[in-house]
């Protein structure tokens, strides 16, 4: 074979995608673990709690002094200094550190309340561009066959011109629906992969029996159960 023609050919040749396929519980535990903005809301939390900690500590370490008294400064004397915290001073440091830490836990369960919430919806809504770019591509085909059955009809004589071009009109709306259908599904699946963190050039196959499953979301623990 011609070495043109080997070129050709496997220039066509399709790059191959890894797949990967997903209930809505999983999903919901993939966001959970890998989601960009949860990760960041745990790490406030981690830092909220290391400020209380830190606030709860002595704010500095006893201090050792020496002095040297006598007539020629050999007698040494040693004290002991402390700073010492007056009127609540530390009381209210802990309770502002505090504060931070339920705030930053407050935000976090809102954060994993609503991330999962989108995760939700973006699942069905994958589920359902998925359907209606396969219906596309069947209408494509069968308007792709009625379009070579024309094509044999003008030729035959049995159908007019203006028939004919009617056939290639609608062929070329089916065609513009299966790439807008296609285009649509492909959005749903860019935004899903950013909420679970799955890689974007891993094609996403949603299971279907997900559907008929429900999950149960505990968003102040973080957690996802089946019931």
């Amino acid at each position: 074979m011609p070495a043109a023609a080997v070129k050709g050919q496997s220039a066509r040749i399709p790059a191959v995608r890894d797949s990967a396929r997903i209930t809505l519980p999983d999903a919901m535990r993939r966001a959970l673990q890998a989601n960009p903005e949860l990760v960041a809301r745990r790490l406030d939390v981690d830092i909220a709690e290391g400020q209380r900690t830190q606030a709860r500590l002595i704010r500095s370490n006893p201090s050792v002094d020496l002095l040297t008294t006598g007539s020629s400064g050999t007698r040494p004397e040693f004290g002991i200094s402390q700073e010492v915290e007056i009127g609540g001073q530390r009381g209210r440091r802990v309770a502002v550190a505090s504060a931070g830490v339920a705030r930053a836990r407050l935000n976090t369960s809102n954060a994993t309340r609503l991330t999962l919430a989108d995760v939700e919806r973006d699942f069905y809504r994958i589920v359902a561009a998925g359907r209606r770019a396969a219906l596309a591509d069947e209408v494509l085909a069968l308007n792709e066959r009625l379009s070579q059955v024309a094509i044999r009809q003008l030729r035959e004589g049995e159908i007019s011109k203006l028939d004919y071009n009617l056939t290639v009109i609608e062929l070329g709306r089916s065609r513009s629906h299966a790439l807008a259908a296609h285009r649509d599904q492909e959005s749903a699946s860019l935004e899903f992969k950013r909420l679970v963190g799955i890689s974007s050039a891993v094609e996403i196959i949603p299971v279907y029996d997900s559907l008929h499953q429900h999950a149960r979301i505990d968003s102040a623990r973080g957690t996802v159960e089946l019931r």
